[in-house]
């Protein structure tokens, strides 16, 4: 059953079929109407054409916006390529008018602006991503143009770890942060491995300092998961225990801004928070001694070939201790 009401300065088409709900805003109610009775009729005809399916990228991005990001885990971040996207120089054309070529120059030029080759695809990602759904549960009649042009190479992962004397001179840079969660958070990040996300939106009820263990419910890959706690986490968690709302009552976005400010203060470069994850795995795989599946338990990781560049200097470094007990028994 369809309703037609109207929303801004359009008119929003709204149907609701076998329990769920979709929409979509018109400048006229005509357009809205026509729009509605095609999607209903499960077909698009030739009257309705050109006033049913007709949607520019950018009313293709707002709709997408509204019924699809919400339920994302990476919501944040694609609200950002959105707002991004939607001053393109094609934003204003039809999606049907949208060609390879548009977005052969948009990819272009983010690669000219030193973009690494796994940004450049999640934001042509997400343009692919809103394209099919518009075909798929708008009736829209347009080709995906990204699926006709070449997509960079992935670069190489992220190897970043401390360096001899930067977690002294970072964790005193973070002292002197007014906020004092962002330090306990870095410590955290460090003796756990896990994302920042994760840590972020720990609740109390998730640790159990008995087991010396947290349970991460809100995980990138949507699966929980349990961790051990070393005990320097477990102290940094009780200093603070049920004093505040939870564990780390600080946003993103704050730690982000902190974090810039104190690695300048300690002169370190080109140190990300997420760098924190890859400093802290590669400890815990020497921990293990290199023990795939134990630390596949620890980083969440879907297969264990993503865990081959903490595990493969531990490898070669015992590797290399065989050879010199060797050369000394020889």
């Amino acid at each position: 059953m369809a309703s037609i009401r109207p929303k801004g300065r359009g008119f929003e088409a709204r149907i609701h079929s076998n329990g769920r709900s979709v929409s979509r805003t018109f400048h006229s109610q005509e357009a809205a109407s026509a729009w509605a009775s095609a999607v209903e009729q499960g077909y698009i005809t030739a009257q309705t054409r050109s006033s049913a399916v007709k949607m520019t990228f950018v009313e293709a991005c707002n709709q997408y916006e509204r019924e699809v990001i919400p339920s994302h885990k990476g919501a944040r971040q694609e609200l950002s390529r959105l707002r991004h996207m939607r001053a393109l120089p094609f934003a204003s054309k039809d999606l049907s008018k949208v060609t390879p070529e548009d977005l052969k120059t948009y990819r272009d030029r983010l690669i000219a602006q030193n973009l690494s080759g796994s940004s450049v695809r999640l934001n042509l990602a997400l343009i692919s991503a809103v394209f099919n759904y518009a075909k798929r549960e708008w009736a829209v009649q347009a080709e995906n143009p990204v699926a006709a042009i070449k997509k960079p190479r992935v670069g190489k992962s992220r190897t970043r770890r401390l360096e001899p004397g930067e977690e002294s001179r970072l964790m005193d840079s973070l002292a002197k942060c007014k906020n004092l969660h962002v330090k306990r958070v870095v410590i955290f990040l460090l003796q756990t491995g896990v994302r920042k996300s994760e840590a972020l939106n720990l609740q109390w009820s998730d640790i159990d300092t008995n087991r010396q263990t947290v349970i991460l419910r809100d995980t990138k890959n949507g699966t929980s998961r349990w961790i051990p706690l070393s005990f320097k986490a477990i102290e940094e968690l009780k200093q603070h225990a049920f004093t505040y709302s939870k564990p780390f009552p600080i946003t993103g976005s704050c730690l982000d801004q902190a974090w810039q400010h104190a690695v300048k203060r300690a002169g370190i470069k080109n140190l990300r928070v997420h760098d924190l994850r890859h400093e802290a795995l590669s400890r815990w795989a020497d921990v293990l001694a290199g023990d795939l599946f134990k630390l596949q338990s620890i980083s969440g990781h879907k297969s264990v070939s993503m865990l081959g560049r903490y595990v493969h200097p531990v490898i070669a470094g015992k590797l290399a201790d065989a050879l010199d007990t060797n050369k000394v028994s020889d």
